[in-house]
């Protein structure tokens, strides 16, 4: 039986380290398992991302995103459980046509008429 998450961790909501590893243990020790959901935008009580330890940034120095999941993994085996899978399904969005709207749809068409018209 697939269950829904257990916990889920959203960027609108400061991310504390204590509180996550205390919520993961909870359920761990009543479930014996943790599904967890989490925003690469999480960011503590100053605003900064929880997982940077070196900002990277695209040409536009717009920051690039991506770690949480391994970031989360690394703390969660140092202080709970040795055995975290983690998924990061920015690639499986990105490749999911079946569920692009047609809105995305029409603006992928529109984008793409526009460069074969400059091309030329």
């Amino acid at each position: 039986m697939v269950e829904s998450p257990n916990l889920i961790y959203l960027p609108e909501i400061p991310f504390h380290e204590e509180e996550f590893l205390q919520e993961v243990s909870n359920v761990y020790q009543e479930k014996g398992k943790v599904l967890i959901v989490a925003s690469e935008g999480l960011k503590d009580e100053q605003g900064n991302y929880i997982f940077l330890r070196e900002k990277k940034t695209d040409k536009f120095g717009n920051i690039q995103m991506g770690g949480v999941g391994k970031y989360l993994e690394s703390i969660v085996k140092e202080n709970i459980a040795n055995r975290v899978k983690t998924i990061e399904f920015s690639v499986l969005q990105r490749c999911a046509a079946h569920v692009a709207s047609k809105t995305d749809n029409d603006a992928a068409v529109m984008v793409g008429s526009a460069g074969v018209r400059y091309a030329l």
